[in-house]
């Protein structure tokens, strides 16, 4: 009986661990470097974004946090993908209609993306009827997402964009995972309402 309460034990926990790893490998390292607060609240936002199939999915999961968020606000937002290469998102991006919004978010990557697999250990300590203390040491591949991005807002007025925010980050996170974008989503919000971008 003893045994059966050990591994029930044993199994809560390790599974518990396992759920937690994608949050505690989540790094986000997001540095604002200019922030002009002189040109009033936003009212709508075009979201635009480039690189790999890598980004896209991370810019996906961003962008619909933003929205949903921004929504919230009562600010109309809208995420529009412009290609992988700087050819191919120039041409995308002097062929979109910006007429409705009044602020564009960019992201930019900047090429340094990584992709790779690590080998996680973690200790867990539970006591075992033959010791005080027993240590088990599971391991898991973990896929990791590395990546920079350098983040521009500018502000539309009379078909002329000026930049007013600039701020970068340095991602890394599990693909496809949702944590790492919610995480920039939730830095980039804070900095446009303390800003006062937004409401």
């Amino acid at each position: 009986m003893k045994h059966t309460c050990l591994f029930i034990l044993l199994f809560t926990v390790l599974g518990s661990r396992s759920q937690n790893h994608r949050f505690y490998y989540t790094d986000v390292d997001f540095t604002e470097k200019q922030a002009d607060t002189l040109y009033g609240k936003i009212e709508s936002m075009l979201i635009m974004g480039m690189g790999s199939s890598l980004e896209r999915i991370f810019l996906n999961n961003l962008s619909d946090k933003l929205i949903e968020d921004l929504s919230s606000k009562k600010i109309a937002a809208t995420y529009v993908y412009i290609g992988k290469s700087a050819e191919e998102a120039k041409k995308n991006y002097t062929s979109t209609n910006m007429n409705n919004y009044d602020a564009i978010l960019f992201f930019h990557p900047t090429d340094t993306n990584r992709f790779d697999i690590q080998l996680i250990k973690s200790r867990i300590y539970i006591p075992l009827p033959t010791t005080p203390i027993g240590v088990v040491q599971p391991s898991r591949k973990r896929d990791t997402y590395e990546q920079s991005f350098d983040i521009l807002l500018y502000k539309r007025a009379d078909n002329v964009e000026l930049k007013i925010w600039t701020a970068s980050v340095d991602i890394d996170c599990e693909p496809g995972k949702k944590n790492g974008a919610n995480k920039l989503a939730t830095r980039i919000l804070e900095r446009f309402t303390a800003n006062r971008y937004v409401e």
